[in-house]
């Protein structure tokens, strides 16, 4: 085998031996995933600004949003005006805003001065995000009345998307 194919099938190994290293060491496995299509949320509980306590029990019996935000996120600024508005639309959809990894008060600041879909919580130390093994903001999960994810989406939605999705949970 010539020098150069030598080096680079010995770089691919190592790379791969770099990822299971890594995986193992962090954990974060297939197991540990973003929660996919057709598993039911597992329990948690959050507090939202006003202090009442929300699990996902709680809010069975209707479909719901948990969606994953931050203030200084860009794509999350430009989006959650259209997430507010389809929450005021929908009354029947509990849309559950998120906010990762910031302090209660920059977070009341900013829904003070910007429509925010609420109920709005915190996950300051991003224990429920790391949970879920999100990969990015915003992350949205779509789930339906019976508490089971119908749709995962990591990036912003347009308002049409969000229409199209409400059939999902339905």
């Amino acid at each position: 085998m010539a020098r150069p194919q030598r080096i680079m099938l010995t770089v691919v190994f190592l790379g791969i031996l770099g990822w299971i290293g890594l995986t193992v060491a962090t954990g974060v496995g297939v197991r540990d995933a973003l929660p996919e299509r057709g598993y039911r949320v597992p329990e948690f509980t959050l507090v939202d600004l006003d202090g009442r306590p929300l699990t996902p029990d709680g809010l069975l019996g209707r479909p719901w949003l948990l969606h994953f935000w931050a203030t200084w996120c860009s794509s999350c600024q430009k989006e959650m005006p259209d997430l507010a508005a389809f929450a005021r639309e929908h009354p029947e959809v509990t849309v559950l805003s998120v906010s990762v990894g910031e302090k209660e008060q920059t977070v009341v600041d900013y829904v003070a001065e910007h429509p925010v879909a609420s109920p709005v919580a915190l996950d300051p130390n991003q224990d429920l995000y790391g949970r879920f093994a999100a990969r990015g903001l915003p992350t949205t999960l779509w789930i339906d009345s019976r508490g089971v994810i119908r749709q995962v989406v990591t990036g912003p939605m347009t308002r049409s998307q969000m229409d199209a999705l409400l059939a999902t949970v339905r």
